[in-house]
């Protein structure tokens, strides 16, 4: 089963679809992941569009995800000739997020303007993998350049990483799969937040300007302001062509340890 087939809801009425929270994509917290979450909402929100390309989503979490049977609401608020904006809640027995969009026909033009490139990064198979125990790290593979890896032969600054995504069994990522990836790496705040615990995600905005076309993707994450108990953290999406997919922002909320 492909993360579109996981991820995939049943309409049951207009606007309205019906899905599962499925076992296997914990965190280490325990809940189901901030980004599968987010790319369930999304494929609803898809389907209500007509099937259009998902420009941009931003999403704010209300409470933590239930395994369990998932409903989600979508509504257009606004369809042009160019663009539709869509809004989405995704629940079961408490509301779990709510999220708005715009979406369109997928065209692609070169860019007129990059104020950035792409991560330098060795080979994926000269990167070290991002290891771990928790469930969800079953379903892709994620590395981070040798320079970046935490530790004491950590070569770069704190606050950013490097690294190769994939998704296991895929050759390539969809647009829902992009989203996922937003947010599967660690935090790259650790170094600025001693004492903090859980940092759950308040908000998780993507943008995607072109669709993958190769099976890994290159990452670089950067976080650059921590304030009043708000944690915030960039990311660039490039293929491995070196073509940039998409860029995100998420916010997420201090909580010290006890």
């Amino acid at each position: 089963m492909t993360f579109s087939d996981e991820v995939a809801f049943e309409e049951v009425s207009v606007g309205n679809y019906q899905n599962l929270i499925r076992e296997g994509w914990e965190t280490f917290s325990g809940r189901p992941s901030g980004g599968y979450l987010m790319a369930l909402i999304a494929d609803a929100m898809i389907r209500h569009s007509g099937d259009k390309f998902p420009y941009s989503i931003n999403t704010n979490f209300l409470t933590p995800g239930v395994v369990g049977n998932v409903r989600a609401e979508c509504e257009i608020i606004r369809s042009g000739s160019q663009v539709a904006t869509i809004v989405g809640k995704l629940g079961g027995e408490k509301p779990m997020l709510q999220a708005s969009g715009v979406f369109g026909d997928f065209r692609y033009v070169d860019t007129d303007h990059l104020d950035c490139s792409p991560p330098e990064m060795p080979e994926p198979e000269l990167c070290s993998k991002v290891l771990g125990d928790a469930p969800f790290l079953q379903k892709f593979d994620r590395r981070a350049h040798p320079d970046d890896a935490g530790g004491p032969n950590r070569k770069t600054p704190p606050g950013s990483l490097r690294g190769w995504f994939r998704l296991l069994g895929e050759e390539s990522i969809t647009p829902l799969g992009i989203i996922f990836a937003t947010d599967a790496f660690p935090p790259t705040f650790r170094p600025f937040t001693q004492g903090a615990g859980w940092a759950p995600t308040i908000e998780l905005n993507v943008h995607q300007v072109a669709r993958a076309s190769t099976e890994w993707l290159k990452i670089l994450f950067n976080s650059r302001f921590v304030t009043k108990g708000l944690i915030q953290e960039d990311a660039e999406i490039w293929d491995a062509n070196d073509r940039l997919i998409a860029h995100s922002r998420q916010i997420c909320l201090r909580r010290d340890e006890k």
